[in-house]
C-alpha cells in the first residue's frame, strides 16, 4: 500500500482545497448574466485555444453574440465585439476607466516599458515619447530606412531564387537593422550577418517559455513568487545583453555632443532623476528616468522587429495569393518610382494604393488578434456592468471580418479603403494598431518602414506562391502560422520575358495545389521528445487529444515503475522533512475536522461535513433547495457546520418562539459574532447584550409614527422623482427592476438620515452609488476563509486586510462625518435620524465596560456606525423587497388588478397622498406581506446561544449558533394553505386562515427584530402607490419564470419587467 489512510485523507483534503482554489472565480460571469464557454479548473478557457484564437473566438461569437466571458486561467476576460461598447472602452472612457492594459506578466526589466505602465506614469512616458514619431522626426530617420531597404534588395540579388524563401526570416533582419539604427544611430548589419548576436538574443527572447505565462494565469500570486525567486520570463543573459548595448549607445550619445536624429536623442533630452517622481499618482508631466530610457529603447527593438516583420510577411503573402492586386500595385509603383528614380518621403507617403493594400492586409490578417484593457472602476456601458478589475478583450480579427461592417469580408479588396469607395469603414471595427489614446505609439514609423521595403522589393521583383506555400494560411494557438510562410521571389525582367507568349494571345496558367498535412495521433507510450528538449519536456509528455483530454505520462516512452516513483518522491526531501510534512498535514486535517462530532454527541442528525469547509459546499445548488432537502431527510431540527462553526437549524415554531421571544434576553440576545471587522464593529446589527440594549433604546425614537410623519414629505418627493424618471425612459425595452428602484431606496434613506438633497435617481454615476456597489460586492472568499479558520478575523486585522473596500468605507465615513459636523453647526432642529442620535451623544468615558452600560446614548463612532448601517440596510433590503413585490404582482395579474382598484378608489392619480391614507391601504399591506412570505429577503435568521439551555427536550450548548430557515417556514404546508400560491387575502382580517407569527418572520421576530421595519414599509408603500397610479407591470420575454435563486439567495439573472402606462392599457 502506497500511503496510510491518514495520508490519503490529507492528500484528498489538499487536492480538494486546490480544486476549490482553481474554480473559485468561475461564477463571475454567471453573476453578471454574461454567457461563455465552461471554464476548466486552473486553466479556465485556455484549453479551448488549442485549435487557435481565431477559430475559438469565431465559435464563441456565433454561440454567445457580441459579449461573452472567458477565463485566462483564473483571470476574468470579458470579450466584446460591439463597436459602441468598444468606442466607450478604447476612446470615451479611456482616461477615466480603461487607461491600462492587463496586469503585466513582464516581470523584471520591462516592468516600466510604455506597453505595461499604468495611469499617470503611462501619460508621462507617452507624452515624452510622442515627439519620436512626428513627421519631422520620421523624415530625419528616412535615409536610414532607405539605406537598409537597398541593402535587403542587394542581399536578395545574391540569393538563389530557385528555392522558396522563408519570408519572415528574410525581412526580419531588415526590420531589426532599421529599428536599431533609427533608435541609436549605429551601423547594424544583421541582413548580411544572420549570426549577429543581436539576432541570436532577439530569437531567444521571443521564444520565451509560455509555460511561465500559463502558470501566472493559473496562479496570480506567481508574479510575486517569481520576483521573490528571481525567475525571469525572458532569458536574463539576453536581457542583460540588450541593456548593456543600449547603455553603451547612451554613453556614446552623451560623449558625442553632435545632435543625433535618433529616438534615443529625444529620450536623453528628457532625462530626469528618480527623485522627481514622488509617487505613482504624483508624476511630472514629462521626462524619463535612466532605467525607463533603457526599457523604452528595448521595447522599440522588440516591437519594431517582430510586429513589423510579421506584418510585412503577411502583406507579401496576401499579394502573392492575389496576383491581380499585386499587378495593380506594380503599376502604381512603376508610375511613381521608375526603377532608378530616387524615393522621397513625400512621394512614398503619397502611394494611395499601397496604403490600401497595407490596410486590407492588416484587416484580413491582423498581427495582434486581440486588444485588451483593464477596467479600473466598476462601470455600466449600454446596460452591461463591468466590475472593477475585469480585463476587457476585443477580438480584432473577428471585427475585421464581420459581415455587418464589411462587404464580402473574406475577399482581399484593397479598394474598400480608397477615398472613392462607397464602403464606409467603421473605425471601431478596424484596429490594426489599436485605437484611442493608448494605440500603438510607433504606428506611423512602422507604416513608413513597411512601405519603403515593399516599394524597393516590388520595383525589381514580384512574389508568387510555390509548392511550400500554405493556402489557406493556418494559425496555431499563438496566432502564428503553423509553418513558415514561403514564397518565390521572381525578378521582374525574367517575368517579362516569360510573358511574351501572352502578347500573341497564348495564356499559360500555373496552378499550385497545397494540401494541409494530416495529423496522426500517436499513443502516449510512443511520444518521444527530441534529445535537445528542455529537462521539463524530457521529463513529461503532454498529449492534447481531439476531445480536449489531457494525458500525462511521467515517462519518456513507457510508464515508470513504482520503485522509480518512490525514488523520485523521496529524492525531493529527506526522510525527516517528509515526516515533518506528514505531521503538519495530519495536524492541519485534525484541526479541519475536530468540531464535527458536536451534533453526533447531541443526537442531532445532519449532512456529513467536509474538512475545513463543513457543509458549505452543499450550498452550491442554493441555500433554499439544500434546506428543503435537509428538512425532508432530518425533520424540524438538524445540524450544519459553517466551516468549523456548529449551526443548529430549527424549523419548529414552538422552539422558534422560545429562541426569538421567550429566552431572547436570557439566552439568545445576540446574533453571530461579527465577521466583518472594521466600520461595523459597533453597528446595531452586531453589538451584544447590554450594549445592544443601550443602542436599541437610543435608536427606537427614530422610527416612531411621529418621526415617520416628519420624513414622509422626503419619501414622497423621491417617489415623484422616480416616476418622472420612468416617464423619460424608453418603455419599449424591459426594465431591470432592482437597478430602477435601487436609486430611490438610496436617495430616500440618505435624505431621511441626513437631510441632504441626494439624487442618484438622475445621476447613476453618483459617487455614493458607485461606492455602495463596491461595498455590497465584497469578496465572499474572505467570509468563507474566516468561517473555516476562526482566527482569520484577527489575522486580517493584524495584516490590515479589509473585508470591504477601504476607499469606499472611508468615503462613507467622511461624508457621514461631514453631515454630522453640519448638524452641529446648524442649530435648527431637523427631522432626520442623525438629529435623534446627536441629541443622545455621550462621551466614551461614560461606558465603564461591556456589562456596565448607561441606559441610553451613543458615542461618536457608534453614531457613525449606525448611520452607515442605515444606508446599507435601507438601500439593499428595501430595493430587493420592492423588486420581489413587483415581480409577484406581474406574474399574478389578478392580485395586481385588485390592488389597482384599491389605489384608484382611495388615492386617485391627482389626489395628494397623505400618511394616514397611505397606511390605511389594507390590500397593499396584504400584497407586501404575501410577497415577503413567498420571497423573503433574508432566507435565514440567526441567534447565538450564550448559555447552555434545554428547549423541548433538546439541549443547546453555550456558543451554538441557531438558524431559523425563514423561507422554509414561509412555505410550510402545515402552517399555510396552498403555500405555493400567491394569495394576499390570507393576511386580511376576515380571512379564515390563522397566521402563525412564529412561521412568518419577514423582518425577524421578538425584541431583536428589524428596527427599521415601519420605515421600510412606508418607503415601499409610497413608491408602489405612485407607480401603480400611472403604470401597470407585466412580464416580458426576459422575465425568469419561475424565479431561480443562486446559493446567496439572489436571482440568477436580473429581474426584468415591462412597465406599461395605464392610459395606453
Amino acid at each position: 500500500m502506497l500511503f496510510s489512510a491518514a495520508t490519503w485523507t490529507l492528500l484528498a483534503v489538499f487536492f480538494t482545497l486546490l480544486l476549490l482554489y482553481s474554480v473559485w472565480p468561475f461564477r463571475f460571469f454567471k453573476q453578471l448574466g454574461v454567457p461563455g464557454p465552461r471554464p476548466w479548473p486552473f486553466f479556465g478557457t485556455l484549453l479551448y485555444l488549442r485549435k487557435g484564437v481565431n477559430a475559438f473566438d469565431r465559435d464563441c461569437h456565433a454561440k454567445y453574440g457580441d459579449v461573452w466571458g472567458l477565463f485566462d486561467g483564473r483571470s476574468k476576460l470579458l470579450m466584446v465585439t460591439d463597436p459602441e461598447i468598444i468606442k466607450q472602452v478604447l476612446v470615451k472612457e479611456c482616461y477615466s476607466v480603461f487607461t491600462n492594459r492587463r496586469e503585466s506578466v513582464m516581470i523584471g526589466e520591462l516592468h516600466d516599458a510604455v506597453i505595461s505602465v499604468k495611469d499617470e506614469k503611462w501619460k508621462r512616458i507617452r507624452s515624452t515619447l510622442s515627439p519620436c514619431f512626428t513627421s519631422g522626426r520620421l523624415k530625419q530617420v528616412f535615409p536610414i530606412i532607405a539605406r537598409y531597404a537597398d541593402q535587403l534588395v542587394k542581399t536578395l540579388e545574391k540569393t538563389d531564387l530557385s528555392e522558396p524563401i522563408d519570408v519572415k526570416q528574410f525581412v526580419g533582419p531588415y526590420s531589426l537593422d532599421v529599428v536599431t539604427s533609427a533608435s541609436f544611430s549605429v551601423q547594424a548589419d544583421s541582413i548580411n550577418n544572420p549570426d549577429d548576436p543581436i539576432i541570436v538574443h532577439i530569437k531567444k527572447i521571443l521564444n520565451f517559455n509560455f509555460l511561465f505565462v500559463f502558470l501566472l494565469f493559473m496562479f496570480p500570486f506567481g508574479v510575486r513568487l517569481m520576483e521573490l525567486l528571481k525567475i525571469d520570463i525572458f532569458p536574463t543573459a539576453s536581457i542583460n545583453y540588450f541593456y548593456n548595448i543600449i547603455k553603451r549607445f547612451k554613453d556614446q550619445h552623451h560623449a558625442d555632443e553632435s545632435m543625433h536624429g535618433d529616438f534615443l536623442q529625444v529620450m536623453l533630452q528628457n532625462e530626469i532623476p528618480e527623485s522627481e517622481i514622488k509617487s505613482e499618482q504624483d508624476q511630472p508631466s514629462k521626462g524619463l528616468t535612466e532605467h525607463e530610457i533603457l526599457s523604452q529603447a528595448l521595447i522599440f527593438i522588440f516591437g519594431g522587429f517582430d510586429t513589423t516583420s510579421t506584418t510585412l510577411t503577411l502583406a507579401l503573402y496576401n499579394l502573392a495569393i492575389n496576383p491581380e492586386v499585386l499587378q495593380t500595385l506594380h503599376k502604381e509603383i512603376d508610375a511613381n518610382f521608375p526603377r532608378d528614380a530616387p524615393i522621397t518621403y513625400e512621394a512614398l507617403m503619397g502611394l494611395e494604393y499601397l496604403d490600401q493594400v497595407l490596410n486590407e492586409s492588416q484587416r484580413v490578417l491582423p498581427t495582434a488578434p486581440r486588444l485588451e484593457r483593464l477596467c479600473k472602476k466598476t462601470i455600466q456601458i449600454n446596460g452591461l456592468t463591468i466590475p472593477e478589475g475585469t480585463a476587457v478583450g476585443i477580438p480584432v480579427h473577428l471585427l475585421h471580418k464581420d459581415p455587418r461592417y464589411w462587404s464580402s469580408p473574406e475577399l482581399f479588396k484593397p479598394e474598400r479603403f480608397s477615398k472613392d469607395s462607397s464602403e464606409e469603414v467603421n473605425p471601431y471595427a478596424y484596429m490594426p494598431f489599436g485605437l484611442g489614446p493608448r494605440n500603438c505609439i510607433g504606428m506611423r514609423y512602422a507604416i513608413l518602414t513597411m512601405k519603403m521595403v515593399l516599394v524597393r522589393l516590388l520595383q525589381s521583383y514580384t512574389v508568387e506562391t510555390c509548392k511550400d506555400t500554405m493556402i489557406p494560411l493556418e494559425f496555431n494557438w499563438r496566432f502564428q502560422p503553423v509553418k513558415p510562410v514561403k514564397l518565390n521571389f521572381v525578378p521582374r525582367l525574367q517575368q517579362t520575358m516569360k510573358q511574351t507568349p501572352l502578347d500573341s494571345g497564348n495564356v499559360t496558367f500555373r496552378i499550385f495545389i497545397c494540401t494541409a498535412a494530416s495529423v496522426k495521433r500517436q499513443p502516449v507510450s510512443k511520444l518521444r521528445p527530441p534529445p535537445s528538449s528542455s529537462l521539463f519536456i524530457r521529463s513529461a509528455c503532454f498529449l492534447i487529444s481531439q476531445g480536449g483530454l489531457f494525458v500525462f505520462s511521467p515517462c519518456l516512452s513507457v510508464c515508470l515503475s513504482l520503485r522509480t516513483v518512490k525514488m523520485f518522491v523521496f529524492s525531493l526531501f529527506s526522510a525527516s522533512t517528509w515526516t515533518l510534512l506528514a505531521l503538519l498535514f495530519a495536524l492541519l486535517l485534525l484541526y479541519g475536522i475536530w468540531p464535527y462530532r458536536f451534533f453526533t454527541k447531541l443526537g442531532i442528525p445532519g449532512p456529513t461535513p467536509l474538512p475545513f469547509t463543513g457543509t458549505f459546499l452543499y450550498f452550491m445548488n442554493g441555500m433554499i433547495s439544500f434546506d428543503r432537502e435537509c428538512q425532508l431527510k432530518y425533520g424540524d431540527v438538524w445540524g450544519l457546520f459553517d466551516g468549523r462553526t456548529p449551526n443548529l437549524v430549527v424549523a419548529d415554531p414552538e422552539m422558534v418562539k422560545t429562541v426569538m421571544v421567550k429566552e431572547c434576553y436570557s439566552a439568545f440576545t445576540n446574533r453571530r459574532d461579527n465577521l466583518i471587522s472594521g466600520p461595523m464593529d459597533d453597528a446595531i446589527t452586531v453589538v451584544k447584550d447590554e450594549r445592544w440594549k443601550r443602542i436599541r433604546s437610543t435608536l427606537s425614537p427614530c422610527f416612531t409614527s411621529g418621526r415617520l410623519k416628519q420624513v414622509f414629505p422626503v419619501i414622497a418627493r423621491y417617489a415623484d422623482r422616480l416616476i418622472e424618471k420612468l416617464g423619460q425612459t424608453n418603455l419599449s425595452e424591459p426594465v431591470d427592476v432592482k437597478q430602477f428602484v435601487g436609486p430611490y431606496s438610496l436617495d430616500v434613506v440618505t435624505s431621511a438620515s441626513f437631510s441632504i438633497q441626494a439624487d442618484s435617481i438622475n445621476n447613476p454615476d453618483d459617487p455614493i452609488v458607485v461606492h455602495m456597489k463596491k461595498v455590497l460586492n465584497f469578496s465572499l472568499g474572505f467570509l468563507i476563509f474566516i468561517l473555516m479558520f476562526p482566527f482569520g478575523d484577527r489575522l486580517m486585522k493584524l495584516l490590515k486586510i479589509d473585508f470591504m473596500p477601504r476607499d469606499s468605507i472611508d468615503f462613507f465615513y467622511n461624508i457621514i462625518k461631514k453631515f454630522k459636523d453640519e448638524h452641529h453647526a446648524d442649530e435648527s432642529i431637523r427631522g432626520d435620524f442623525l438629529q435623534v442620535m446627536l441629541q443622545n451623544e455621550i462621551p466614551e468615558s461614560e461606558i465603564k465596560s461591556e456589562e456596565d452600560q448607561p441606559s441610553k446614548g451613543l458615542t461618536e463612532h457608534e453614531i457613525l456606525s449606525q448611520a452607515f448601517i442605515f444606508i446599507f440596510g435601507g438601500f439593499d433590503t428595501t430595493s430587493t423587497t420592492l423588486t420581489f413585490a413587483l415581480y409577484n404582482l406581474a406574474i399574478n395579474p389578478e392580485a395586481l388588478q385588485t390592488l389597482h382598484e384599491e389605489i384608484d378608489a382611495k388615492l386617485p392619480r391627482d389626489a395628494p397622498i397623505t400618511y394616514e391614507a397611505l397606511m390605511g391601504l389594507e390590500y397593499l399591506d396584504q400584497v407586501l406581506n404575501e410577497s415577503q412570505r413567498v420571497l423573503p429577503t433574508a432566507p435565514r435568521l440567526e441567534r447565538k446561544c450564550k448559555k447552555t439551555i434545554q428547549i423541548h427536550g433538546l439541549t443547546i450548548p453555550e456558543g451554538t449558533m441557531i438558524s431559523i430557515p425563514v423561507h422554509l417556514l414561509h412555505k410550510d404546508p402545515r402552517y399555510w394553505s396552498s403555500s405555493e400560491l400567491f394569495k394576499p387575502e390570507r393576511f386580511s382580517k376576515v380571512s379564515g386562515e390563522d397566521v402563525n407569527q412564529y412561521a412568518y418572520m419577514p423582518f425577524g421576530l421578538g425584541p431583536r427584530n428589524c428596527i427599521g421595519m415601519r420605515y421600510a414599509i412606508l418607503t415601499m408603500k409610497m413608491i408602489l402607490v405612485r407607480l401603480l397610479q400611472s403604470y401597470t407591470v407585466e412580464t416580458c420575454k426576459d422575465t425568469m419564470i419561475p424565479l431561480k435563486l443562486d446559493w446567496k439567495s439572489q436571482p440568477l439573472k436580473p429581474i426584468k419587467l415591462s412597465f406599461v402606462p395605464r392610459k395606453q392599457q
